[in-house]
């Protein structure tokens, strides 16, 4: 029911049940993770950076999220974390290829 809501780009619904999921158990983190992403598709993008923290997190909800709403410079950082993590990963490479161009490197 939560993705349906980001789905229909009811972000403030989202991110209000999915504040509710995260509160009830912030030792979860894939709750953390798409609390976060319903932050950035809602362009919190700021209180989403406070959520996940200093970390760089590698996860494909948040990847999606920062393309989706044309955030590329974050989207780099993290591209670039998991090709350092994985060199070996061709769709990530393409993605950042991708980016890049978005950003105009």
């Amino acid at each position: 029911m939560k993705k349906e809501y980001i789905n229909r780009k009811d972000f403030d619904k989202a991110i209000y049940v999915l504040k509710e999921a995260y509160e009830s158990d912030p030792t979860y983190n894939d709750a953390r993770i798409i609390y976060a992403a319903s932050l950035i598709y809602g362009g919190k993008t700021k209180e989403a950076e406070v959520l996940v923290g200093e970390e760089m997190i590698v996860d494909n909800r948040l990847i999606s999220a920062y393309a989706a709403t044309g955030n590329y410079q974050r989207l780099r950082a993290i591209l670039e974390e998991q090709l350092s993590r994985n060199p070996n990963d061709s769709q990530t490479l393409l993605t950042l290829a991708a980016t890049y161009i978005q950003i105009g490197e």
